[in-house]
């Protein structure tokens, strides 16, 4: 799956991503963002009729370590127990598709590659 993601606004107001077509799966809201710190935003997945009393939440802080090494966390919060897949050979799930999205990442800042591109079927 090539996604894209947006904050919009000069000060972000809002997070957006999108599929390669313009399709919007996923948004939110930007809770917090505190530049080179930290940044949090509740998380709507498109087509998701789950009940819910509140949106998740997702959070990643950026602490120093030294002068050359960053810590990063990733926090996702308010989820529901349908929100877990319970299968190590899929990316659905909330929780699921997270160690692919920060190893793209680690890649990306070790080699200026990224990884191949990884499929989800949103439609079913």
């Amino acid at each position: 799956m090539d996604a894209k993601s947006s904050l919009t606004g000069k000060k972000a107001k809002s997070v957006t991503f999108m599929l390669e077509d313009g399709r919007i799966t996923d948004h939110g809201k930007v809770l917090k963002c505190e530049p080179l710190h930290l940044l949090s935003f509740t998380w709507n997945m498109t087509g998701d009729e789950t009940p819910r009393e509140q949106p998740t939440r997702v959070t990643f802080i950026l602490q120093p370590m030294d002068d050359s090494t960053l810590k990063l966390t990733l926090r996702h919060e308010e989820l529901l127990e349908t929100d877990f897949v319970y299968d190590d050979h899929t990316f659905e799930g909330l929780y699921n598709g997270w160690p692919a999205i920060l190893s793209n990442l680690k890649s990306l800042l070790e080699t200026g590659r990224t990884l191949p591109p990884i499929t989800v079927d949103r439609d079913n």
